[in-house]
């Protein structure tokens, strides 16, 4: 059983959104990310949401203990330095229209070349992933086969 996991970061959410309190989360599994996920959190800049996103950074930290290198880099999205140059065989696989959603396919990208479960609320993205030969489950799928003893 593969026991190494990547949470999308609308995961994030859902942890925030379900009062799941992260520690919570199975201690025996590892967790890793990549800038992407944080960065997407940081990019909030509504006033109105600045106490959740406090509180999803907050989560983040508690939960996205390894941080990982995506596996390609992209102008603009990548982090100078947290992204690996890449093939370019797999990542223009997980793009919808090109590159309407750069941020999942390094996402992506990085749970499959890690062998690392990816978690996401995304069915289309969760598709994508398996059909590239990556493993990808549901949140709630999560909850029930990893978070059996919290439940």
């Amino acid at each position: 059983m593969n026991t190494k996991f990547m949470f999308d970061t609308q995961i994030f959410d859902s942890i925030l959104d379900g009062g799941i309190d992260p520690n919570d989360l199975p201690a025996e599994f590892e967790y890793f990310s990549t800038h992407v996920q944080k960065d997407e959190i940081e990019n909030i800049t509504d006033p109105d949401k600045m106490a959740r996103k406090q509180k999803l950074l907050r989560i983040f930290n508690e939960i996205a203990a390894r941080e990982i290198p995506t596996e390609s880099t992209v102008w603009g999205k990548s982090r100078w330095g947290m992204g690996k140059w890449g093939t370019g065989k797999l990542f223009p696989h997980l793009l919808i229209n090109n590159s309407k959603n750069t941020e999942d396919a390094l996402i992506g990208e990085t749970a499959i070349n890690n062998n690392l479960v990816l978690v996401t609320v995304d069915d289309k993205f969760m598709k994508r992933v398996v059909k590239n030969g990556g493993t990808a489950i549901t949140f709630e799928q999560f909850k029930k086969d990893y978070m059996r003893s919290k439940q």
